[in-house]
């Protein structure tokens, strides 16, 4: 069982690079053999890591029952429904990795990072040789164009992965390899099309540094990231747009038509304040006359989702729902100042990329984003000394 395992985590690291929506499966799969690992050591059921259990049920909870008048209901209800077992599989997995015997910790911390560093490999021929393994896997020439945006997915993921695999190293005293592997991660960031998994990374990094130097300024800069994500998103949001920020020419397109995105969400947010239109109704909201200086005549105002979680979660969820995300994002950060050093100046830097990759990329609930973030944190999980040792 545990050679499975470790070879199902070699694989997946190159396997997210070609494949990374496929990353609800790896959790799924991942969870799936825990329990059945726990069952045949211990002949029980392993139990649900308790705080982030509790503190993200009414976060779902609520996420449900805005089903009776969101536009999308058959959509919102796979969506809850996908995020209970994702996040079903987090709790679980986070109770046992913890509890592992050291060899066989040993054993999936070695998969772990040799799986991130064959990811970052595969990841790194990816964009500097114009996709290879792609063309290859899909039967495609090298004439055949292939959009940069491909490699914006797997390019956040390893925006997040490559921090438990730092961490491994770090802790056992090979903290060059730890610097390579941050430092390789934005070599080839930097020359990916993924403007996101860039920002995410440097502020990632940002971070790292300030809990390295005083970790008393990196746990007030934690909590005041999630304070001004979720309260602050609106003000911040209509400031921008208000001081013309989609006319500035340094910010570029993409970051441009995200300061108009996020205005109008902002506009929709206040018609319905409390309750929200609704999970999912993002893609669903109409643009009543307005139309966007970036997209043709007819396109929506909010592309899919409005590209910043905490948006998102005010637009379809109110301010109930900001609450509980409040609530959660309060909680993840308590667990993880608890952590001991180093894990926790490792598990702050990519607390940090993760914020900033959530305030501008992708979906609140799409399942592979969700799924390789949680996948990503346990990650950091499994490279942590156990519980006992320091």
């Amino acid at each position: 069982m545990l050679s499975l395992i470790c070879v199902i985590l070699v694989a997946a690291g190159p396997a997210l690079v070609l494949g990374p929506r496929g990353s609800w499966i790896m959790l799924v799969v991942l969870a799936v053999l825990g329990i059945t690992w726990q069952l045949w050591r211990e002949r029980r059921l392993p139990r649900p890591y308790g705080l982030i259990g509790l503190a993200v049920l009414p976060l779902l909870g609520y996420s449900a029952v805005t089903i009776a008048w969101t536009p999308v209901p058959a959509d919102a209800l796979q969506r809850i429904a996908e995020l209970c077992g994702f996040f079903l599989a987090l709790m679980i997995l986070a109770n046992v990795l913890p509890r592992l015997q050291d060899r066989t910790r040993r054993w999936l911390g070695t998969s772990m990072t040799i799986a991130v560093t064959l990811g970052l490999a595969a990841l790194a021929i990816e964009v500097f040789l114009d996709q290879p393994l792609r063309r290859f896997t899909h039967d495609l020439s090298p004439q055949d164009t292939i959009p940069d945006a491909v490699l914006n997915r797997p390019s956040v993921l390893y925006a997040a992965f490559v921090w438990p695999a730092a961490l491994w190293h770090w802790q056992y005293g090979r903290r060059w390899i730890a610097a390579a592997l941050l430092g390789a991660t934005a070599i080839i960031l930097a020359d990916s099309s993924s403007q996101s998994a860039m920002m995410g990374l440097a502020v990632g990094l940002a971070g790292f540094c300030v809990a390295l130097m005083s970790p008393r300024w990196a746990r007030r800069m934690a909590v005041a990231t999630v304070l001004i994500a979720i309260l602050g998103i609106l003000p911040i949001a209509r400031t921008l747009y208000s001081a013309g920020g989609t006319d500035w020419e340094t910010l570029g397109v993409t970051a441009r038509h995200r300061v108009e995105i996020w205005y109008f969400t902002t506009e929709f947010v206040a018609e319905r304040p409390v309750f929200g239109h609704g999970m999912a109704a993002s893609r669903a909201i109409e643009n009543d006359g307005i139309q966007s200086q970036f997209q043709e005549p007819g396109q929506p105002v909010i592309p899919l989702h409005p590209h910043n979680v905490f948006l998102q979660v005010w637009l379809e969820l109110g301010i109930i729902g900001a609450a509980a995300a409040l609530a959660f994002g309060l909680a993840v950060v308590r667990v993880m100042l608890r952590l001991p050093a180093p894990t926790q100046t490792f598990a702050i830097g990519q607390f940090m990329a993760t914020m900033a990759m959530l305030s501008v990329a992708y979906g609140a609930w799409q399942s592979w984003w969700v799924a390789g973030l949680l996948s990503a944190a346990l990650a950091t999980t499994l490279a942590a000394p156990k519980p006992d040792a320091d």
